[in-house]
């Protein structure tokens, strides 16, 4: 699955929804197949990134848990 930053004011949806949505502007876009599944919304910047990184550090432990080494 895919992660992509986002923003509300960017993505139009003030236009769309009328609003701000609470403060919350700061997403990500979960995409699978080329199609957005869920989006996350964050009130910083800062909240967003600290969870695409924490995605990151998990996505890496996952991998380094299903690695098999070779000798």
């Amino acid at each position: 699955m895919k992660k992509e930053k986002t923003h509300w004011y960017d993505e139009g949806l003030h236009k769309t929804y009328g609003d701000n949505n609470n403060g919350l502007v700061w997403g990500i876009n979960y995409i699978d197949d080329d199609e957005v599944i869920e989006c996350e919304w964050f009130k910083t910047r800062q909240e967003r990134n600290k969870q695409i990184e924490k995605g990151k550090q998990n996505e890496s432990k996952r991998v380094n848990k299903t690695s098999t080494k070779f000798r």
